[in-house]
């Protein structure tokens, strides 16, 4: 049970060094001692501290979004688009090699609008 132990401490780190702001709980310990699989992702709130995604702000869940696309990109060599639907809940987008296409709600606007950014 110890080597259990060390091990999986030792993977869910390995794992959560890939990411920037999300951080995935792989296991989690019994009162018995034993070891039971899980996979609970965290997103680091404005506190610094790790909140589980489901209560996570709009804003934290797009973020943790981009982490894990960004992740998944690099470890597969693969760059794509990305849509981010109600992307008017967040001031700052996490930093990604890939083109970001921004969904934004408008009550000025009667007809779709497209602008280029940076």
């Amino acid at each position: 049970e110890s080597f259990s132990s060390i091990k999986s401490k030792y993977l869910e780190s390995k794992i959560n060094t890939n990411f920037e702001i999300v951080k995935f709980q792989l296991f989690r310990q019994q009162l018995n001692g034993g070891i039971e699989d899980t996979c609970v992702a965290t997103v680091l709130s404005a506190d610094g501290n790790y909140v589980p995604y489901a209560s996570a702000n709009n804003a934290s869940k797009i973020n943790a979004g981009l982490d894990i696309i960004r992740t998944l990109q690099k470890i597969n060599d693969v760059k794509a688009p990305i849509f981010i639907d109600n992307a008017e809940s967040t001031v700052r987008f996490l930093n990604v090699d890939s083109q970001l296409i921004r969904l934004y709600v408008s009550e000025q606007d009667t007809n779709l609008r497209i602008e280029k950014g940076e």
